[in-house]
C-alpha cells in the first residue's frame, strides 16, 4: 500500500482554492468554491462539511507529522519533544 502525503494533499486543496479566484473579478462565494475544489454539488452541504471535515483532518495530520519530526519542527527549542503516536510512526516509514 502507498503511504499518502497528507501535507501534499493540504497543499493541493488550498492551492485550487486559491486559483478560483485569481484574475476573477466577481469573486465565487465560499461554499462556491469549496464545492467546486471538491466536486459537490451546491446544494450538497451534507457533502460540503463532511469534506471540509476532512480537509481539517489532514490540516491536523499534518501538524501531528511536523511535531513529531525532529527535522521539521523549529519550535523543539522551547517546548518539550513529545514522542509521536504509533500510528503516525507508521505513517511516516
Amino acid at each position: 500500500m502507498q503511504n499518502e502525503n497528507p501535507a501534499m494533499k493540504l497543499h493541493c486543496l488550498l492551492e485550487a482554492a486559491s486559483n478560483q479566484s485569481k484574475g476573477v473579478i466577481d469573486v465565487p462565494s465560499f461554499k462556491e468554491v469549496w464545492c467546486n475544489v471538491f466536486v459537490i454539488e451546491k446544494d450538497d452541504t451534507s457533502t460540503l462539511l463532511l469534506a471540509l471535515n476532512s480537509m481539517h483532518n489532514l490540516f491536523f495530520t499534518t501538524k501531528s507529522y511536523i511535531e513529531s519530526n525532529n527535522r521539521l519542527n523549529t519550535d523543539l527549542e522551547t517546548a518539550a519533544p513529545s514522542a509521536p503516536s504509533k500510528s503516525v510512526q507508521s505513517d511516516l516509514f
